[in-house]
Parts: C-alpha cells; sequence; structure tokens
C-alpha cells in the first residue's frame, strides 16, 4: 500500500513523501503493539514475524531486538518478564511526569510573560 502511494505519479510529491511518511510511523506503532501482546500471549512465533517486520518496514532494529529479548526472557523466567514489564512501566510513569512538571514549569513562566505584558499595556 506504501508503495503504491509513493509510486502514484497523480499526487504531488510532497504528499506522497508525507503519506508514507505517516503510514510507516501508523505501521511502526502497531507492529510494536502487536509484538507487545504477542510476547504477553507467548505467541512467540508471531514475535519473530513481528521483529522481522520492524526491521524490514519500518529499519527499527531497536524495537525488533527488545521484542526477541522480552519474548525470551518471557520463556525462560515469568517472574523475571514480569520484574522487567514493571521496571519498563515505572520509566515510562516517569517520564510522563517529568513532561507534566516541565509543562507546569513552562506554564508559570508564561503566566508572568503575560502579567508583565498586560502591565505595559494602557487600558486609558
Amino acid at each position: 500500500m506504501i508503495d503504491k502511494i509513493i509510486s502514484d505519479g497523480n499526487l504531488p510529491l510532497d504528499v506522497r513523501i508525507q503519506a508514507q511518511n505517516r503510514l510507516i510511523e501508523w505501521l511502526h506503532w502497531n507492529l510494536r503493539v502487536f509484538g507487545e501482546r504477542a510476547v504477553k500471549n507467548k505467541d512467540y512465533d508471531n514475535v519473530y514475524k513481528i521483529s522481522k517486520l520492524l526491521v524490514r518496514c519500518c529499519k527499527d532494529n531497536i524495537s525488533s531486538r527488545l521484542l526477541i529479548f522480552l519474548s525470551k526472557v518471557r520463556e525462560a523466567s515469568e517472574g523475571v518478564y514480569r520484574l522487567i514489564s514493571l521496571m519498563r512501566r515505572l520509566f515510562v510513569f516517569g517520564i510522563s511526569f517529568q513532561s507534566i512538571l516541565a509543562d507546569k514549569k513552562r506554564l508559570k513562566n508564561l503566566q508572568k510573560q503575560y502579567e508583565k505584558y498586560l502591565r505595559g499595556l494602557d487600558f486609558k
């Protein structure tokens, strides 16, 4: 589907490139979700297929290796797999929390700048 859009001469080049990038981004996100679901469901054949697709279609070697690593850990030890999953969730939560705090700080700075701007205006 992506190749058909890129080779379609009726569409402008910038539209084709933007469509290609968005479709690859969508495919990449979905493959990662399906891969993690396959690891969770112990469907190791699909994990390897998905990891190959991640490398071939999305050029993402890191996510591919992570999926294979998680599937091997899951096969070897359920407890270690659960620990790694918990650590990943805590890491993502930490990044999200840090982002929220940074946004609040940026908002306070913007409010201070806006207050200075309003004080500088003359409403007579």
